[in-house]
């Protein structure tokens, strides 16, 4: 008897070890979380270029390092763009909106010539007071929290500058290994699921149809909410179109 509990003593102090190294192991891998994440999700909505182009290229490391490259030009080329197109944009527009508030001109512009703004007015009135709703405020208002989102974004990356280059790097390294490696990684994976094969394969599939599907959603409907307020802007007059509707898509996204 005292044997028994001897080896259930052992078994829980083993227990007990095996749970604390598991949290500290989270610990210390948790930081790395975030960008591994976005590594899987980028593999995972670029895979099928992959494995086209792995029949062309032969040679599972060389398709992983230009895919790692295309990914790259895809997505750090339209945001270098954006983000120096944004800054000159966004200077003029804050300019030209203090300009006209200080002139007092902006209190006299009205949104009565938009189609439907009665009824979007009628609507907005129940959550908010009428004053809210003038073009003045709004803009004011806009206009303050872009500053201080700007600001904010801008000092949290420039004091994270080496974290942040050194999170991109670990996602591409990331993106490289899943991207040769992925096929043997849900194999394995799939093999320590205690499931049936078929119920496996369902829910991977089930899984990447998710990814897939919130990804590109997202990026449709960010596009089409920030095109909805270009064209709002472009009826009241308001210019840098292409600022806001860049900063609404991105804040929709």
């Amino acid at each position: 008897m005292q044997s028994i509990y001897k080896d259930q003593l052992t078994n829980l102090m083993f227990l007990a070890l095996a749970i604390g190294a598991c949290y500290l192991f989270y610990l210390l891998m948790a930081p790395f979380f975030s960008p591994i994440a976005y590594a899987t999700i980028l593999v995972i909505v670029f895979y099928p270029l992959y494995q086209r182009l792995l029949r062309v290229f032969r040679i599972p490391s060389l398709t992983a390092i230009v895919m790692c490259l295309i990914v790259l030009i895809v997505i750090v080329g339209p945001m270098v763009y954006l983000l120096a197109t944004l800054a000159g944009e966004a200077k003029a527009a804050l300019d030209f909106m203090t300009e006209k508030y200080q002139s007092g001109e902006l209190a006299n512009w009205e949104l009565g010539n938009i189609p439907g703004w009665e009824a979007i007015k009628e609507q907005l009135a129940r959550f908010t007071d009428e004053e809210n709703l003038k073009l003045e405020s709004v803009v004011v208002s806009g206009v303050s929290f872009v500053s201080g989102l700007l600001k904010d974004q801008l000092t949290t990356i420039i004091a994270n500058t080496g974290r942040t280059f050194f999170y991109f790097g670990l996602m591409v390294f990331s993106m490289f290994f899943f991207f040769r490696d992925g096929d043997m990684l849900v194999r394995k994976i799939s093999a320590l699921i205690p499931l049936t094969s078929d119920l496996v394969q369902n829910t991977m599939q089930e899984l990447k149809n998710v990814v897939e599907a919130t990804i590109f959603g997202g990026v449709v409907v960010a596009l089409l909410q920030g095109a909805a307020g270009g064209i709002l802007f472009f009826f009241v007059g308001i210019p840098s179109p292409l600022f806001w509707v860049a900063m609404m898509a991105f804040v929709s996204f």
